[in-house]
């Protein structure tokens, strides 16, 4: 995709040039001196000219107990030269007077002593408590780790941006307990489904939340975010009526107090797809007699083909480039003093399509400025701005998907151009695969958005009240998003051998030009009163906040065809025959009040609860607000006195909790209220004299008694810690339970009503599951790493299902969905094929259709000896996965770092049978390879796994094709090196990492023969999942 942002080809062209010079400085150096930077050391120490002095020091390292350490890691700063302590903890080294050693061992502070005139140096390391003390984002604050009474998993951005990717959702997957990702297409600026516990019922969605603040957060740009928090229980109740999904904290990135530092990421990837399924050649086509469409070709193309003169067409390695770039740029500065703190962030996204064209792509720049000013001792104020530009360029009418099942539609013997370089028709119907490759041939749908993301702060502690502080912003979100579907007029010729004809052209009507336009605006205001105090071993803190959030979009569109060139691809040069407007407004609010208060004693006993009241408009005044509490406490068993000897645990802490949340969701804005709307189908509206008018109909009958729906949500967890917090553990068990989900009664109106009946708050579900994570960090010799799982299973069920009364054991087994799971499918049972007619003729059981050798044979459930959908049974599991697990590796040693991450999910299944057939193949296309060499043919009865025709009974879903879709994959891979500072002082850099990594190198499935296919792609023929490998620098100044 060409860059098509001016201030990002300037950044881009600034930044290479710039930097340019001091990278390839830099390789040089590193290749002349790093492999003698260890050998000149000791040659410095062995001269006799040195002024200074040789020291051979000794020691020993114990810790606060006076217990010696074994294995601690010592290095002289700056270089590579050190050693280790041995089994009672003592050392030797050759050092010079003024070197610092560094002293490191882990779950203990490291400490840097300077070698002065004595020989000895003993050392006592002390605990490091830092894994305990670590800060967790929460709702409207944040806690140190040890004081968290809720369920939250929470990931930095180191770990975010090992790998480079184009959304932070991908960045996310595997890597949290409880949170589901799932990539469905590798798609350019394509977002994954994202999750909590599984809790995606009914437009339900996980709240998220950018600084405080309700936003979007897939296309930021990673290298903005400090770090993200998963709030998965009570811990998100302070968010009330949003917040039954579970909720995502984002935290962008502040300034620090110190000079500015410059970093500079670059990195350019090349993405190929995991895998497409292969069609028949077109020499197999031809051959095979079962095939009832061929193409019309002439009869020296046909014999051309049958005797190899004329290679078969293979749409996809002709239109698809192996490799497809994507580059990614992020230029960021941050510092500050007492009185200012800064952080300024400029990326930009270049992501290129699979096609060979080079058309067609996604592209984004984003700027960020995060500033706190500290006016006086009381009071500091914030402003934050923030800005993106996304360009999304498809192939038109469809998008990804549709350009990857045109060019499934072409036939192999059929060329991409005839001999006079014409559009050939190079499918069984008015289709031709190249078209949909090319902005040339086929127009464009763009979609260009920009986003402005404001805010301002402050924060004041009031006098004479220690920890009582007054804060509150305003921030706004406006969003303009412009989309422009051109779609152009182009003809297809059939060459006949002799004669090249016009055969059918595409979009007749056109050029045409679809354009439309959303804006929306979104301000959100908060003041909250907080407050924190000790008392003794008494700890507390407090949290009061006011939140009104008003919201506006507007929608227009226009369409006309004809447009006089497709050279001119604007509105006022179309036909005002067919021209098409529409548009509306809409608008909404919401207004809260929440708190939170918390209390423990000696880091020991917790207690926290809290609770929001929400009120929206789309209730009526009797039910417009709702309130949702929520409690935890927490019991860190590790702080008992019998604890304090264990020389096995560091820790140990028992969580409890339990809240009522809440969704507004309606299907609507004013359920409540009676109305009318103007009729969409303009053959429903009527004449008066020559001018057609619209039409009106009702909005049905009103619920006044609609409100809130609610979920309960149970948490258990238990987090352990081992020797020195180098092993820890969690695990979390859950119960949520959903009620008063809208639905329409059972029941009816007279039809002479002209409406039907409302929804209600009658429905109701539950889910369960647990969590677990676990993690090891180690050491040896040099070599630092670590190891961590985790591991999420949820599933859920209805509890009521507003249905019939079903009385039969056919409707109570098939259609009764109450006190049934929700995720499985219905289908049919597979018995193997009709081998003959004779064994047609045989079977008592009659057909609604006439079967023929070759068609699939079902099981009669209910033994009626009659074969019809009263037949069907749960055949599997449903799409969504149960399990999901991910597996991550890290180390470093001597400069070098290496990550390794597994990422995998079970417990779902793919239906596979909209696989073509080899008679009559569906929308008339080429079969699969696979399906070819393993349909049923009276020569291959044994082996056969697909019927020999496509009809609606050999479609139907049935556990044959319904494929245990489990797998795993290795996610991550990434090599890096950074080199050490000595090499890079004298050039004002301050830190520069080479590395290398690759996406999705790896996987390991349970498709079987539907293998070509990814396990996590939904359905065939859409845009393929994606292998990435990538250099890339990472350059701080």
């Amino acid at each position: 995709m060409k860059i098509n942002t001016l201030v990002a080809q300037k950044i881009y062209e600034v930044l290479i040039s710039r930097m340019k010079l001091r990278i390839t400085i830099t390789l040089l150096l590193l290749i002349l001196f790093q492999a003698q930077a260890e050998t000149n050391y000791n040659k410095v120490l062995n001269t006799d000219n040195l002024k200074v002095q040789e020291l051979e020091i000794s020691g020993k390292v114990t810790d606060e107990n006076g217990a010696p350490i074994p294995g601690v890691n010592i290095l002289i700063e700056g270089t590579l030269k050190g050693t280790q302590t041995d089994f009672d903890g003592k050392y030797s080294l050759n050092v010079l007077k003024g070197n610092i050693l560094v002293f490191t061992y882990l779950g203990m502070k490291t400490i840097s002593l300077t070698v002065g005139d004595s020989n000895t140096i003993d050392v006592v390391l002390l605990e490091d408590t830092a894994a305990l003390d670590e800060v967790v984002v929460v709702g409207y604050g944040s806690l140190n780790k040890r004081d968290v009474t809720g369920s939250i998993a929470s990931i930095n951005s180191e770990d975010l941006t090992v790998v480079p990717t184009h959304s932070i959702g991908e960045s996310l997957a595997g890597r949290l307990p409880g949170l589901v990702v799932k990539q469905s297409s590798g798609a350019p600026g394509l977002n994954p489904t994202i999750n909590i516990r599984g809790f995606n019922t009914a437009g339900e969605s996980a709240l998220i939340i950018v600084d405080g603040v309700e936003r979007e957060f897939n296309n930021l740009d990673p290298n903005e975010i400090e770090s993200i928090s998963i709030l998965k229980d009570a811990s998100a109740a302070i968010y009330g009526a949003r917040a039954a999904s579970g909720v995502i904290l984002v935290t962008t990135k502040r300034g620090k107090i110190g000079k500015p530092v410059i970093t500079y990421n670059s990195s350019l990837s090349y993405q190929t797809p995991t895998g497409y399924a292969q069609t028949i050649d077109a020499k197999t086509m031809l051959e095979t007699p079962l095939i009832t469409t061929q193409p019309q070709i002439s009869d020296a193309r046909r014999e051309g083909i049958l005797n190899g003169t004329i290679p078969s067409t293979n749409f996809q390695k002709a239109l698809i480039r192996e490799w497809a770039p994507m580059h990614q740029h992020n230029l960021n500065v941050r510092g500050g003093s007492e009185k200012a703190l800064y952080f300024v962030s400029m990326g930009y996204l270049d992501q290129g399509s699979a096609f060979k064209t080079g058309d067609y792509g996604y592209d984004r720049l984003n700027v960020r400025s995060n500033l706190d000013l500290t006016i006086s001792d009381n009071l500091s104020i914030g402003f934050d701005l923030g800005w993106r530009r996304e360009s999304d360029e498809q192939s038109p009418r469809g998008g990804w998907g549709t350009a990857y099942n045109i060019m499934q539609l072409g036939h192999p013997a059929y060329p991409i151009r005839n001999r006079d370089d014409s559009m050939s028709t190079n499918s069984f119907g008015a289709h031709n695969s190249e078209s949909v490759t090319s902005e040339d041939i086929h127009g464009v749908f763009k979609t260009t958005t920009d986003v402005v993301d404001t805010n301002f702060s402050f924060k004041y502690k009031i006098p004479k009240i220690v920890g009582l502080t007054a804060e509150g912003s305003v921030s706004a979100l406006i969003t303009n998003r412009f989309d422009k579907d051109f779609e152009k007029k182009f003809t297809l010729y059939k060459d006949d051998g002799t004669n090249i004809t016009e055969w059918a052209t595409w979009n007749p009507t056109g050029p045409d030009l679809t354009e439309e336009t959303r804006r929306s605006k979104r301000v959100t205001t908060q003041l909250s009163l907080r407050y924190k105090g000790d008392f003794d071993d008494h700890h507390v803190s407090g949290l009061a906040l006011w939140e009104t959030i008003n919201d506006e979009f507007n929608f227009s569109s226009a369409f006309r065809d004809g447009l006089i060139s497709a050279e001119i691809p604007y509105m006022f040069t179309g036909s005002a025959a067919n021209q098409q407007t529409n548009g509306w407004a809409t608008e909404d609010g919401r207004a809260s009040y929440a708190g939170r208060g918390s209390y423990n004693y000696k880091g020991k006993y917790y207690l926290e609860g809290s609770f929001r009241f929400d009120a929206v408009p789309r209730f009526p005044t009797e039910t417009r607000w709702g309130f949702f509490p929520g409690a935890s406490i927490a019991w860190r068993i590790s702080e008992e006195s019998f604890f304090n000897e264990s020389p096995t645990i560091s820790n140990m802490k028992l969580r409890l909790s339990v809240a009522n949340l809440g969704n507004d969701n309606t299907n609507g804005e004013y359920e409540y209220l009676s109305g009318f709307a103007i009729r969409s189908n303009t053959q429903q509206w009527y004449y008066s004299g020559n001018n057609l008018q619209p039409s009106i109909r009702t909005l049905g009958v009103p619920n006044t008694s609609i409100t809130w729906q609610e979920a309960t949500t149970y948490n258990a967890g238990l987090d352990v810690s081992f020797f020195n917090n180098t092993i820890s553990t969690e695990l979390d068990v859950f119960y949520r339970k959903r009620t008063g989900l809208l639905a329409a009664a059972n029941s009816q109106i007279p039809g002479t009503t002209g409406a039907s009946l409302p929804l209600t708050n009658i429905n109701s579900r539950d889910n369960r599951g647990f969590e677990s994570v676990a993690t090891y960090i180690g050491n040896i010799s040099n070599l630092n790493f670590s190891v961590s799982g985790n591991l999420t299973w949820n599933r859920e069920k209805y509890l009521h299902f507003e249905e019939a009364e079903y009385t039969s054991e056919d409707d109570i087994r098939i259609r009764k969905l109450s006190g049934n799971w929700v995720n499985r499918t219905m289908g049919y049972v597979f018995n193997g094929f009709f081998d003959s007619q004779e064994e047609i003729d045989n079977d008592p059981v009659s057909y609604s259709y006439n079967p023929i050798p070759g068609d699939i044979r079902y099981v009669d459930i209910n033994g009626d000896n009659v074969l019809n959908s009263n037949d069907r049974t749960v055949v599997g599991k449903g799409t969504k996965p149960e399990w999901m697990y991910g597996l991550n590796l890290k180390a470093d040693y001597k400069g070098f770092d290496f990550t390794m991450f597994w990422q995998g999910a079970a417990g779902f299944v793919q239906n596979m049978d909209n696989w073509e057939r080899i008679v009559n193949p569906s929308g008339n296309r080429t079969p699969y390879v696979y399906v070819h060499d393993n349909t049923w043919t009276e020569t291959n009865k044994e082996n056969a796994r697909f019927p020999l025709r496509w009809n609606d009974w050999n479609n139907t879903t049935t556990d044959e094709y319904l494929v245990d879709s489990r797998y795993i994959r290795l996610k991550n891979l990434a090599i890096g090196y950074t080199i050490p500072k000595s090499l890079l002082q004298n050039m004002g850099i301050e830190s520069l990492r080479l590395y290398a990594s690759a996406t999705n190198l790896l996987t390991i499935d349970s498709l079987g023969v539907f293998g070509e296919f990814d396990p996590e792609n939904s359905g065939f023929g859409g845009y393929p999942q994606n292998k990435v490998v990538t250099v890339g620098l990472n350059l701080s100044f």
